[in-house]
């Protein structure tokens, strides 16, 4: 969606996109110049790739400690311990806690949902 003020000089044009989708390869806002053109590069909305659950571990059988989740936290309770997530698109952070008698021994204690729809680490 674009929202503009006008099509005359000095006129602004703000560019938008629906939900699950980012703005990429262009500016946000853009003038309209002296000339009749506008400033910058038009943006693209694309899709937002988002991270998938089962990549943080395997569910457990047994249920984990959802107590070691602070709020924002959703628990996912795997073997051994509890991964505490915060969502699954890029930003969102999972953290691995052991349950008593584990210990961390691969990867990551904390990861995060790169925008390519991949967990870090």
């Amino acid at each position: 969606t674009v929202c503009y003020t006008g099509t005359t000089p000095g006129s602004t044009a703000v560019y938008h996109c629906g939900e699950g989708h980012e703005l990429v390869d262009g500016q946000k806002t853009r003038e309209c110049q002296i000339s009749g053109e506008w400033s910058g590069i038009a943006p693209a909305c694309a899709l937002i790739k988002t991270c998938s659950v089962s990549d943080l571990g395997d569910p457990a059988a047994v249920a984990g400690d959802p107590s070691v989740c602070v709020e924002g936290e959703t628990p996912l309770f795997i073997s051994g311990g509890t991964v505490c997530y915060t969502g699954t698109t890029p930003g969102s952070t999972a953290v691995y806690h052991c349950g008593e008698g584990y210990e961390l021994v691969d990867g990551q204690e904390a990861r995060e949902c790169q925008t390519r729809g991949e967990w870090s680490g």
